[in-house]
């Protein structure tokens, strides 16, 4: 089990509190700050960073929610989620535009390809600049007041410590433990669901990062595992939106359907290879397990 460290708090029911409320606000006010800018201004920069202080504030709401049984934590995180769908489609699309420029000069048709991303992408931003709209700050800051006020005076006779984040933080380890034993390199969703497991546990390590021993380089190698895996992923849903897009545009000669083919066959190949290396080089994810 991980020992978790003590210095700017003590392990003790008042110390948990205190922290709670510490970095539920912060996690907030970030979140806040974004998707401000986003509003404001819709560029890659401030997409991205809504993105991710979204996953953020969301990862403290499911730490806490646990712990403390008010539907207020649950409310807020379908607020936050209402343009998920539209950030994560709109990530994928422009990561494959970005995979599809090294492919241009070998396979001439991926021009059509490109094309037909950037005619989904205006569509995604569209509907993310109207979807982001539905996002009620004023509902979201009464729903967040109601939320701290329960935690300060509903829960008497909750006196939780640090020592629960011990036990939650060997649980995911064990979770992430059993999926990475279940990937097999001819199924990449078993890598994908591994990555995903490696992610949400990232994110609680962050938040807990004055606790975690030697934080900074289990975090750097979390952030390599879960960039490698994403590599694999980005792959595989770039090979199935190619082979939508192929499949539309119904190509007439024998010699576009075999350009069509040897893209499909590189893009396989490239996964594959990257799955091998993957599941070969596993000092650096059972690391995270000693």
């Amino acid at each position: 089990m991980m020992q978790l460290v003590f210095e700017k708090y003590q392990n003790s029911s008042e110390d948990f509190r205190a922290f709670m409320f510490e970095i539920i606000n912060e996690k907030y006010s970030l979140y806040k700050e974004k998707l401000t800018d986003c509003t404001r201004q819709m560029s890659d920069d401030n997409v991205h960073n809504l993105r991710v202080s979204s996953r953020r504030f969301l990862s403290v709401l499911n730490l806490y929610k646990q712990f403390y049984p008010t539907l207020y934590f649950s409310m807020i995180c379908k607020m936050v989620k209402k343009n998920f769908k539209n950030m994560g489609r709109l990530r994928d699309v422009q990561v494959m535009v970005e995979n599809c420029q090294l492919l241009k000069i070998q396979f001439p048709i991926i021009y059509d390809f490109i094309n037909y991303l950037l005619t989904n992408e205006k569509k995604i931003i569209t509907n993310f600049s109207q979807g982001i709209t539905d996002i009620n700050i004023n509902e979201l800051d009464g729903m967040m007041y109601f939320l701290i006020h329960i935690l300060k005076y509903d829960f008497p006779e909750i006196k939780h410590n640090f020592s629960v984040f011990e036990i939650f933080l060997d649980d995911k380890l064990r979770s992430i433990r059993t999926l990475y034993n279940q990937i097999t390199p001819t199924n990449s969703k078993t890598i994908h669901k591994f990555r995903i497991a490696i992610k949400k546990y990232r994110y609680v390590i962050e938040i807990l990062q004055d606790f975690v021993p030697d934080y900074k380089q289990l975090y750097k190698r979390l952030v390599r595992i879960q960039d490698r895996a994403g590599e694999i992923q980005d792959l595989a849903v770039m090979i199935n939106e190619f082979e939508i897009f192929a499949n539309k545009k119904g190509y007439a000669t024998d010699e576009l359907n075999q350009q069509k083919a040897n893209i499909i066959d590189f893009l396989k190949n490239k996964q594959q290879q990257q799955i091998a290396d993957f599941i070969n080089d596993s000092a650096e994810i059972n690391s995270i397990f000693e």
